[in-house]
């Protein structure tokens, strides 16, 4: 992954963790997807 893309994943994270924070359902889906792998590493 690039560095570029590193950022703009981080900045899409931020963007969803607000969005999520806000009660949006679908936003908190997509994180947690998109993290899933790493979640399920850590448990």
């Amino acid at each position: 992954m690039s560095r570029e893309t590193a950022e703009a994943a981080r900045v899409e994270d931020a963007v969803l963790t607000r969005a999520a924070q806000a009660g949006e359902v679908v936003a908190l889906g997509l994180l947690l997807e998109r993290h899933r792998a790493g979640m399920r590493a850590v448990a």
